[in-house]
């Protein structure tokens, strides 16, 4: 298990992961990043996961973000964007390349794009963040627990810098799964 979290600034999303992978209760720290950054019509999209590596892997390396419909684009309507056209093309990707269609491979995910953040559970369903952060992982209770505290301190000074940190350094010192280097993205 792992850690990303996913922030809503005033212009950005940040995502942050740790980059331990396990198995059972074996760590290997460094182990593959769990974030991967795609060029779309309504701008960078992040995509961060946790679980089997496999799915994460073919994300990384298969998919493309299908092109924006000009209606979406018109309207602005991304949550659309994200639930019927973003996850059915992750789906084929799991489906085709691995051996998804069984859910045999667990993964959780967090998108980011245009200044949304949404939470993909392992049967692709989708929600979006009323928050302005959500966590994923094992370190997830933890790192939102952090990011709950420090909101009413740091959102006011913009510090959302200090607030991943912290979230994350909470998961990594209270979840033996949370390790490793970090990765950074700001979408």
């Amino acid at each position: 298990m792992s850690c990303v979290i996913g922030l809503v600034t005033d212009d950005s999303v940040i995502m942050v992961a740790d980059s331990s992978v396990c198995d059972g209760n074996v760590i290997t720290p460094g182990g593959f990043e769990k974030i991967s950054v795609f060029d779309t019509a309504l701008g960078e999209m992040a995509i961060g996961f946790v679980g089997a590596m496999l799915p994460g892997q073919l994300i990384h390396f298969f998919f493309r973000p299908p092109e924006v419909p000009q209606s979406i684009t018109c309207d602005g309507d991304t949550d659309k964007y994200v639930v019927t056209i973003v996850i059915p093309a992750i789906k084929r990707i799991l489906v085709e390349r691995g051996d998804w269609k069984n859910q045999e491979d667990y993964i959780t995910g967090l998108i980011a794009i245009d200044g949304a953040l949404y939470f993909v559970d392992n049967n692709l369903s989708v929600s979006k963040s009323t928050l302005g952060y959500d966590a994923i992982g094992s370190g997830r209770e933890i790192a939102l627990g952090s990011l709950h505290t420090t909101a009413a301190i740091f959102e006011l000074d913009g510090d959302y810098d200090t607030m991943v940190d912290l979230a994350m350094q909470a998961a990594d010192d209270l979840t033996i799964y949370v390790s490793g280097r970090r990765q950074r993205v700001e979408v």
